[in-house]
């Protein structure tokens, strides 16, 4: 007799667990358009707001980095892996969010309708990376404002040596942080 309790006990768990946060209703298509293309056109890749959320011509990678609660088209990384056709294939993405939600479930929105629309699973690991701060040393900046003009990216690369010239410290930031110019 206690085994059907303790099996009628955790039937009515389940049964209690909250749902999924979940769009009310999902549209999904594929486009032929680049980000790059919409940029140039004055058009928003991104729009969220109280009653939905738009994601144009976004592939599959960008919208688990989204999932997972990365930033999308900033610098490069490996956080997020998957196979090459999750970068090339690209979507139009309208969702109507519920009433009440917030952006803080945005990501766990985007991860049930990967799961439900795309068959999708997760897998975590941990991974040991080299880590780079950028501080202030010793001294006086040796750094030099400049007086604007064209943005030079960074170049050179032999032996680690590279030269960057009209560049913010955000940029710069983000050029050492995408690994780059580790590369031999």
């Amino acid at each position: 007799m206690r085994p059907a309790a303790v099996v009628l006990l955790a039937g009515s768990l389940t049964l209690a667990q909250t749902p999924k946060p979940a769009f009310e209703v999902v549209s999904i298509k594929s486009t032929s358009e680049t980000p790059m293309a919409l940029f140039s056109a004055g058009k928003e890749v991104i729009k969220v707001d109280s009653a939905q959320a738009r994601f144009s011509a976004i592939n599959l990678l960008g919208l688990v980095e989204l999932a997972n609660g990365l930033s999308l088209y900033g610098m490069q990384d490996d956080r997020v892996q998957g196979p090459s056709w999750m970068e090339d294939v690209r979507f139009d993405v309208m969702a109507k969010l519920p009433a009440g939600a917030t952006k803080d479930q945005l990501p766990a929105m985007l991860w049930t309708m990967l799961a439900d629309r795309f068959k999708m699973t997760a897998h975590e690991e941990e991974r040991m990376r080299p880590v780079f701060f950028l501080v202030v040393g010793k001294g006086r900046l040796k750094l030099k404002e400049t007086a604007g003009g064209d943005r030079n990216p960074c170049n050179g690369g032999r032996g680690g040596h590279h030269v960057c010239q009209n560049i913010t410290m955000e940029s710069f930031a983000d050029f050492l942080s995408t690994g780059t110019h580790l590369a031999p």
